[in-house]
């Protein structure tokens, strides 16, 4: 056997990849310092402003600034328009805005999908080269399909005059049937290229009276996902100047549904700022204060502890300093710990069932 076939043989030992949020990385996987295995497909849903895109291109920026995906094609799927508003080097960085990359070739430039067919044909063309990628569809509900075109087409024609004819009482976009049949396709592509998917979604309200919120797409894209991840808007970041309230972001809620990496369903909020993006370190230390791992005064002042000599500052400092200081990681593995102490306090005790 052949070197290269014997390297295909071997088993692929999925990569970790950070969804930029260390409170949201531990609420799935129970590892701080990732969320996403590649080898795998996850289903994103999320309410209007909270911090969808935000989250998916701050999941490249993490890939782009990781050695461990430096093979990786860094693809972002955008049917919503030609290319993303988004600002990427201004807010993601140099290293993602030279690396991000639209799916296809369309009429000789860069282009995304416009079908649900055409989607799952890029994906399958990226299966099939020599590197692994990241691949992020931005989103599913933007997507047409064929079934769904035509039927329009059918419809202009019969309202101009023409004897075509349309079936009634077909409501149906047919992208179910697509994602039906197509989705179950990747699961195993993915796996062997140890290349990773996420699909974003729009979440709609729902007539089922014991669930507030539904998606599109219909059931195989929740059916065929390793996990399912809801945001919602939580509120919005504020700052007073000159005796006026300012928005200066949002708190993004996200909820695990569906988890089959730990089983948890957990939930966690997270803060993002317009100016900068998702607050990780700030998030942080809300969570250690909420813990009762460092203390605040009344005054607003935190006493720092397990970050090297004990220190105290106002929050907003203690932000700064951490990151002037590079200690980032450092918080990160404390914010681990302290996760996992937790787990293990409230965790039952039972004899080993099994050898």
């Amino acid at each position: 056997m052949g070197e290269d076939m014997a390297k295909k043989k071997q088993n692929i030992e999925p990569l970790l990849l950070s969804t930029g949020s260390t409170l949201l990385n531990i609420e799935m996987t129970g590892n701080s310092k990732g969320g996403w295995y590649t080898g795998h497909y996850y289903l994103f849903v999320g309410d209007s402003d909270s911090g969808k895109s935000w989250f998916m291109h701050t999941t490249l920026a993490e890939a782009a600034n990781n050695p461990a995906f430096d093979n990786y094609r860094l693809i972002y799927d955008y049917p919503e328009a030609k290319s993303s508003l988004i600002d990427v080097e201004r807010y993601f960085g140099k290293k993602l805005a030279q690396r991000i990359e639209q799916p296809m070739v369309r009429d000789g430039q860069p282009a995304s999908s416009e079908t649900a067919e055409e989607f799952y044909y890029n994906v399958h063309d990226a299966t099939k080269q020599d590197r692994p990628f990241v691949y992020i569809l931005d989103s599913q509900d933007s997507l047409t399909c064929n079934r769904e075109a035509n039927k329009f087409q059918k419809l202009k024609a019969k309202s101009r005059g023409s004897n075509v004819d349309v079936a009634s009482g077909d409501y149906a976009d047919g992208k179910a049937k697509v994602h039906s049949s197509h989705l179950r396709q990747l699961i195993m592509p993915l796996a062997r290229t140890n290349s990773l998917l996420i699909i974003v979604n729009q979440s709609r309200d729902s007539f089922d009276m014991f669930e507030r919120d539904s998606y599109s797409g219909g059931r195989a894209l929740k059916f065929y996902a390793v996990a399912q991840l809801w945001s919602y808007h939580a509120g919005k970041l504020e700052k007073t100047f000159r005796k006026k309230k300012r928005q200066t972001g949002i708190k993004s809620r996200i909820k695990i549904k569906k988890n089959h990496v730990t089983g948890r369903q957990g939930e966690t909020t997270v803060p993002i700022y317009h100016s900068h993006g998702i607050d990780d370190v700030g998030s942080c230390v809300d969570y250690l204060i909420g813990e009762n791992i460092w203390d605040m005064t009344k005054q607003g002042v935190v006493r720092v502890v397990g970050l090297g000599p004990d220190w105290e500052a106002s929050r907003e400092k203690v932000v700064q300093r951490i990151e002037h200081e590079g200690l980032e990681d450092d918080l990160q593995d404390l914010v681990g710990e302290v996760w996992q102490e937790i787990q293990d306090a409230v965790s039952v005790k039972r004899k080993q069932r099994y050898e």
